[in-house]
């Protein structure tokens, strides 16, 4: 068993395949890795409830009654903030809206990363295990 406990990113993900290859790879560099679900009431029941997260890892297209911009909206309400990394796999206008957002409403973006996302491409953005 690890002596230190493992930074937790919470991975609001739709597509099955999509959270598979993240969670490996959040997994690979040292984080334990929560699957949020990804409709709006299930969401906003999970996030009642929601453990200490170290990182928010947001998907913006997700379901039909859900998406990046209201998960934002259902995490300031509850008072929870902090690292958010981005992910789409549509135009870059959308990662920079829901981007300029976040900051607004007080998350600290790390990046806003275009599918697919690499290995290589989180480690760059995320913070030191140590941190």
């Amino acid at each position: 068993m690890d002596s230190y406990k493992k930074p937790l990113v919470v991975i609001v993900e739709d597509n099955d395949v999509s959270f598979e290859i993240y969670a490996s790879l959040f997994e690979h560099l040292g984080w334990q890795v929560l699957r949020a679900p990804w409709t709006s009431t299930t969401f906003s029941e999970f996030s009642d409830d929601m453990p200490a997260f170290r990182l928010v890892f947001l998907d913006i297209v997700l379901s039909d009654d859900l998406d990046g911009f209201e998960v934002l909206d259902i995490l300031n309400k509850r008072g929870l903030s902090g690292d958010i990394v981005l992910v789409s796999g549509f135009s870059n206008s959308y990662l920079n809206l829901l981007g300029s957002l976040a900051e607004a409403k007080g998350f600290n973006v790390l990046a806003s990363l275009e599918k697919p996302v690499t290995l290589d491409m989180l480690k760059k953005v995320l913070p030191s295990i140590g941190e």
